[in-house]
Parts: structure tokens; C-alpha cells; sequence
């Protein structure tokens, strides 16, 4: 149900933007990463040692924003991120988070030039998983897998003519809640969320805001 609201929200925002005057619809692609853990615990007397190890990936999608100085910026991305666990020193396991995130920011731009600006935006971001795996089926872990998580991005950008790199963080609920078994109790070894960094560049094949701010400069 809730999926089903976040659809029709974000529906709704870009057909605002499509029949805004000021308008930008583009493609990005990008790079991320995200800090790993480290933990050590004891169940019974056998001690366990726990190293999740950085996060690589990238997400490629959509984009949109309509607005002048303060404006809004939906994005529809899907995103894929490879990362790794080990149990001791030669325990090691694959982890792949794969799904679709949806940032809704609002910014405001800085410096906004003809072919130039610098904007800050915060929003937040959800984030719906598309079958994630881990192969820790056969060690002492268990864990569970949330299908939907909510979380905050925020960060700075820049356009230059037709092009918008954007620098992010976002702090996000851990898709994983890793547990093992110690006696007759599950005991959660992790469960803080995730600190994620991206780079992204997008191409705006549409920029109405552009064509609105030369139309004003030839009059």
C-alpha cells in the first residue's frame, strides 16, 4: 500500500513538472559507496568477529526538477551495490543490494547563472529492494531483509550548460539486521544504518528554465 502512494506521488510530481514553465527532465548515472562495520562478540564461549566491508556499486535513471532559485528534484534510479562480509580471517561472504531509489528533494540555487549555477538540496529518499542476496546461508548468521526503507539525502551541486554533477550523502535505514544464534536467543550484531556517498553526472536533454532565461536576455 504504501508503494502504491509513493507511485502516485511521484506520478503526480512529474506531470507538474511537465506543464511547469521551468522545467529540466535529464538522464544521470553515477558512483557510490558506503562505510562499512566492524564488530566482535561472544556467543557461549566461541568468539566471533564480524567485518562488513565497504560498499561499491553505481545507479543510473531519471531526473527531474522544476522550479527557479528554489526549486524541487524527483529522480528515479535503480541502484546496485556489492559489498562483503567475513567471519574471521578466511570466512568471507558476497552481499548484493540491488533496487529502486526515489529521492524527492528541494534545494535552493545559490549562484544561478545563464550556463552556471551551485545549488544545496535535502529531501527524502525511498528506496524499494529488488532482490537483494547474501550467501550467508550456511554460517552461524541469520538476517532480515526490509523491502522498503526511507532515508535522508542531502548534499551540493553544480550545472554547467547542459550537463549537473552532483555531490551526496544520504543516511539510510541498514537494508540487513544480521543475527546469529546464542542459546536459545537471536542476538542482532548489527543494525545501524547506512552512511552512503555518490558522485553523479546527469545530461538534461530538456531545460525549459534555460530557454526561458535566453528568452529574457534577447528582449
Amino acid at each position: 500500500m504504501k508503494s502504491r502512494y509513493l507511485t502516485i506521488l511521484v506520478f503526480c510530481l512529474f506531470a507538474t513538472a511537465v506543464f511547469s514553465q521551468n522545467i529540466t527532465l535529464g538522464v544521470k548515472v553515477g558512483y557510490n559507496s558506503s562505510l562499512g562495520f566492524s564488530e566482535k562478540w561472544e556467543s557461549g564461549s566461541q568468539p566471533y568477529f564480524m567485518e562488513n566491508g565497504l560498499a561499491n556499486g553505481f545507479n543510473i535513471g531519471l531526473m527531474s526538477r522544476f522550479g527557479k532559485r528554489l526549486y524541487g528534484q524527483v529522480e528515479v534510479l535503480y541502484n546496485r551495490n556489492y559489498t562483503s562480509f567475513s567471519l574471521g580471517e578466511k570466512d568471507t561472504h558476497k552481499v548484493i543490494l540491488q533496487g529502486i531509489n526515489v529521492p524527492v528533494l528541494f534545494g535552493v540555487k545559490i549562484i544561478d547563472r545563464r550556463f552556471f549555477n551551485w545549488r544545496v538540496m535535502v529531501g527524502p529518499d525511498f528506496s524499494f529492494d529488488l532482490k537483494s542476496k547474501t550467501d550467508c546461508e550456511n554460517t552461524p548468521l541469520t538476517y532480515t531483509l526490509r523491502k522498503s526503507l526511507i532515508g535522508l539525502d542531502c548534499g551540493t551541486g553544480f550545472d554547467i550548460w547542459h550537463f549537473a554533477l552532483d555531490f551526496r550523502y544520504q543516511l539510510i535505514q541498514n537494508r540487513y539486521a544480521y543475527q546469529i544464534r546464542s542459546g536459545s536467543e537471536n542476538v542482532t550484531i548489527n543494525n545501524s544504518p547506512m552512511h552512503n556517498f555518490e558522485v553523479s553526472l546527469a545530461w538534461k536533454f530538456l531545460d525549459k528554465s534555460e530557454r526561458n532565461n535566453i528568452k529574457k536576455i534577447e528582449k
